[in-house]
């Protein structure tokens, strides 16, 4: 004798006794007795998986938005920081020294070229949005995303992070 399932399974096979019942409703016939071919099952149930990518990857954009929005208040990832230099290009560093000698070399010497250096915050990191590629409709992530990124990636030196100048 096989036992009543119990706990999440028991939910499972109601969920499922559930789903025929309305199935039989919209559909008058069970899966069993409809007359499909193979192929449109196939196609069926590719048609469903792929609507499943879609509400996983949604569910997985929610838990990673609350992460960096509950999570993630610090100025840096591992130490490491996001300097803004000029209008338009910042640099990743450990220390604002490390930013401008790497801003320096950057721009073989010309101290112009910077100006007032300025450590991103938690909220910029969050909110400021990197082009993954050259495309300006393409996809993005945020500044704190790329950062823990390059630091999972083991970048060790100060370089430049981001520009808006093509």
């Amino acid at each position: 004798m096989i036992d009543m399932p119990s706990g999440i399974e028991a939910e499972v096979c109601a969920d499922i006794a559930s789903r025929q019942a309305r199935g039989i409703v919209k559909y008058g016939t069970t899966v069993a007795d409809n007359p499909l071919s193979l192929k449109e099952w196939l196609e069926h149930a590719y048609q469903e998986t792929l609507d499943t990518a879609v509400y996983l990857k949604r569910a997985i954009r929610e838990i990673e938005n609350t992460t960096v929005t509950m999570g993630d208040s610090s100025d840096n990832v591992c130490g490491w920081k996001i300097y803004k230099v000029n209008r338009c290009d910042w640099f990743m560093a450990e220390t604002i020294g490390d930013a401008e000698s790497s801003a320096l070399r950057y721009y073989n010497g010309d101290d112009e070229m910077i100006e007032a250096i300025r450590q991103l915050d938690a909220h910029d990191l969050n909110r400021l949005m990197f082009s993954l590629t050259d495309d300006k409709n393409g996809p993005k992530i945020t500044f704190r995303e790329e950062l823990r990124r390059r630091v999972q990636e083991r970048w060790t030196k100060a370089e430049m992070f981001a520009s808006t100048e093509q």
